[in-house]
Formats: structure tokens, C-alpha cells, sequence
């Protein structure tokens, strides 16, 4: 897999958006992911189902101002917008490692989804080979750390 990196995704830019209100989802999205691995593996985000509601809730205050220039424009579909940008953010998690160190770690997503965000790459340990029945699995070759066990 070809991960991104966080700083990798290009910040927002209010120009970019037509309305402050989805300039505002997108770069709660941006900053969210710009930490991912404690936002979501570690953090309060809850579940992917409670993040999306979580993004709707936040498009649906984006409506409720009372600045003489509102944020969302008449007629804005804050229930499309919020789930879009937690699908925008969903798409970033699947391309972000969790351990870009670990050779089979699986993305933010992928171990959020899972609960799995705690174990080194995201994922179960992998058995390693080498060891014998007294010494255990072992990443170490037998008698390489010194030890005068069985062989």
C-alpha cells in the first residue's frame, strides 16, 4: 500500500469553499486527521456511525447563527454536507498507516473500525518463527541473547 502521511493532505483554504460552512467541515476534517492516531485510536471520536453523526450535528450548527453574514447559504443541506465530510475523512483514514515501521500494519481506518487502534500496526500480533518449546516464540535466534538453555 502506498500511505499518505497527514502533512501530506493539503489544508484548507476558505477560498476554496463556497460557503464558510463547508470551509469549516473541511478543515475540522484536515485537522482532525492531521492527528489521527490519537483522534481516533486513542482519543474520543467514538466509532466511525458516531463520528458521522457527530460531523452532521456540527453542519446543522453551522445553519444556526445569527451574523447578518450567515455562515451556511439559504437552502444548504447540512445533513449531506456532514456526511460528506465524515466520508472525506472516513477516505483519508483508509490511506493513513498506523505504524508506517510495521510491515503488515493496516490504516487508521482499519484498526479504528476494529478496535484494534492500541496493538503495535493496529492489528493481532503476528507469530514469528524460531524458539523452541522452552524458550517460546522468539524473533531471536536460539542462544543469541546470551542464554546457556536447551538448543
Amino acid at each position: 500500500m502506498n500511505w499518505i502521511t497527514p502533512s501530506s493532505i493539503k489544508q484548507p483554504q476558505r477560498s476554496d469553499y463556497p460557503s464558510t460552512a463547508d470551509f469549516d467541515l473541511a478543515y475540522d476534517v484536515w485537522a482532525s486527521v492531521q492527528n489521527a492516531g490519537y483522534n481516533f485510536l486513542h482519543g474520543d471520536r467514538g466509532s466511525p456511525k458516531q463520528y458521522m453523526a457527530d460531523m452532521v450535528q456540527f453542519a446543522l450548527s453551522r445553519t444556526q447563527n445569527n451574523f447578518q453574514l450567515k455562515n451556511a447559504p439559504m437552502g444548504w443541506d447540512w445533513a449531506l454536507a456532514g456526511v460528506k465530510a465524515a466520508a472525506q475523512c472516513f477516505e483519508y483514514l483508509s490511506q493513513i498507516a498506523v505504524n508506517l515501521g510495521d510491515p503488515n500494519t493496516v490504516s487508521v481506518m482499519t484498526a479504528w473500525e476494529t478496535g484494534k487502534g492500541a496493538l503495535y500496526g493496529g492489528h493481532d500480533p503476528i507469530p514469528t518463527s524460531g524458539g523452541t518449546s522452552a524458550t517460546g516464540t522468539s524473533a531471536a535466534p536460539p542462544g543469541i541473547l546470551g542464554g546457556t538453555g536447551p538448543q
